[in-house]
């Protein structure tokens, strides 16, 4: 009879090892897949609004902790310096004309098109200029 709760006792034993080793297997398979996606994520994006005021705003959504990010056009004139964007914070950037316009953080770069739409109008509607 001893012998028996012997073999109850290390069976259960080895169900929980086994367990256990299979709660590693799936973490470190969670691990590898998150690290995977979080690796393709831009440090930081960058887009262009037109406005009510015939001015154009860049927005530059930071993912992570940014230094010294500018924003230029074509030229590379500096149309606005940020010193410190934290990480998951917002900047805008008031710009006058369209164009498309540098953002630079440190060795990234990226462009913002700024290009104002016409309203489109409804087919039934007949419009002369």
């Amino acid at each position: 009879m001893k012998r028996n709760t012997n073999l109850k006792e290390i069976g259960i034993f080895l169900i929980g090892v086994a367990l256990v080793i299979i709660a590693v297997i799936l973490a470190l398979i969670y691990r590898l897949f998150t690290n995977q996606i979080n690796k393709y994520e831009s440090i930081y994006y960058t887009y262009c609004e037109s406005g009510k005021d015939q001015n154009f705003y860049i927005v530059i959504t930071a993912n992570v902790n940014l230094e010294n990010v500018i924003v230029k056009d074509t030229n590379n004139t500096v149309i606005c310096n940020f010193t410190h964007l934290p990480a998951k914070s917002e900047r805008v950037c008031r710009v006058n004309q369209e164009g498309m316009y540098i953002v630079k953080s440190g060795e990234y770069e990226k462009l913002a098109r700024c290009i104002r739409y016409e309203p489109l109008l409804p087919l039934s509607m007949n419009v002369t200029r």
